[in-house]
Formats: C-alpha cells, structure tokens, sequence
C-alpha cells in the first residue's frame, strides 16, 4: 500500500461532497487488516473526526452504536441484513395495524426517493422509523456499505428508514480500497455507480462467457 495510494482514497468523500469535520463521529470495529477500515481512519486524519472504538463482541456492537451515537458509519451487508432481518422479524410479530402502517411507510418513502429524490418524510419518520433511526444511535448522517453486495431491497429500506443516502462502494485492496461510489441523486440500487475520479478501470474480454468490451453496454472482467 502507498501513501500516494491512501491520499487518492480522500477523493472518495470529496467527489460524493460528503462534508466531514471536527463535530463528526465514526465507530470502529471492522478488522484494521480491512482495507475499509484503514480508509475510515485515512479520512478522518484528512477531516479531524473522531473514533470511538467497539467493545470487541460482534454480538453488543449494537448496543455500543446506541451508546457512542456515530455520525458516520462503516457497514458490511452481513450487519445490515442482520439488522433488517430483525427490524422486519418484529414487524410481523406486532402484526395487526403496526404491520400495516410500517409496510406503507416504506412503499409511500419508496416511491417519493425513487421519483422524487426525497430521503424524508415528516409524519413517517416520526412516527414508524425513529425506533429504526435510533438502533443506529439517533445522530447518524452518513452511511457506507462495501466488501460484499447488497440487496437492492434491503438498501432501498435503509436510505427510507434513515432518511439518508446510503453509498455502496466497490473496490479491492489491491486499489487502496474504493473504486466507484454511488451518488446521492441516483436513487436506484442494484448497482455501484459510477469511478472515482483517481480509479481507471478496464473491461478485459472474456470470450468464452460471451462478455465483451465491444457489448452496449460493455462487460467483461474487472
């Protein structure tokens, strides 16, 4: 890994406009051999946010978010799946009215982010998805999800139950860690947007899978 390599990384968050400063706040708990969480910690030495560090159990790391309150939070799709399954778990035991208000909120915030661009709701976010908003701590304004694909589904509820953009970011160790974000004004999931501007990528042919470079749109092997 170069210092080159790692300063490139910080047009990550200067590309999306992501405002990190002093008054910001990440939790760390990823593996520091995780080239997500050498980034995390590459951007808050270039914009002076802090870390508060995990307890060390996996099982209590939500109860250490509710306790730290984070601005910004690293997350891999095996946290937020599991997350979701337990939000949607106690949703269907409540049944009844609840189930019915919750299954609207997010079909009504759904459809306003993909057609209008708008994160937030100001009766459902009150009313159905505090409690969602504050197993996440309350405060939380930015949110990263990389080393693994995501659900489109599952993304989708979590920008509507947030009321934030959620960013998906692809990348490799071999390339300093991100590659390509998605952007706040692409509501769509099931992608991972577009290169950052210090990544070059190129599409090689593999002939015998049908993928070319020459295809509209291109594919091929990373």
């Amino acid at each position: 890994m170069s210092h080159a390599g790692f300063v490139a990384t910080q047009h990550l968050h200067e590309y999306a406009k992501i405002p990190f400063n002093e008054d910001d706040l990440s939790i760390s708990y990823l593996p520091l051999a995780h080239i997500f969480e050498q980034c995390n910690f590459v951007f808050s030495l270039a914009t002076g946010y802090a870390h508060g560090f995990y307890s060390g159990d996996p099982l209590k790391l939500l109860d250490d978010i509710a306790t730290l309150k984070p601005t910004f939070f690293c997350s891999v799709p095996r946290i937020l799946n599991r997350v979701h399954g337990k939000i949607i778990d106690g949703v269907n035991a409540a049944g009844g009215f609840k189930k019915w208000m919750f299954n609207k909120a997010v079909t009504d915030k759904t459809h306003n982010l993909l057609n209008k661009g708008v994160f937030t709701s100001s009766v459902y976010d009150k009313v159905v998805f505090k409690k969602v908003r504050d197993l996440f701590g309350g405060n939380l304004k930015y949110l990263i999800t990389a080393s693994a694909p995501i659900s489109g589904e599952v993304l989708t509820f979590f920008k509507v139950a947030l009321g934030i953009h959620v960013y998906e970011v692809y990348g490799q160790t071999e390339c300093n860690g991100p590659a390509t974000l998605t952007m706040a004004a692409d509501p769509t999931a099931g992608h991972v947007g577009g290169l950052i501007p210090t990544t070059k990528i190129r599409l090689r042919d593999v002939v015998e899978m049908g993928y070319l470079a020459t295809d509209n749109p291109p594919r091929g092997e990373i």
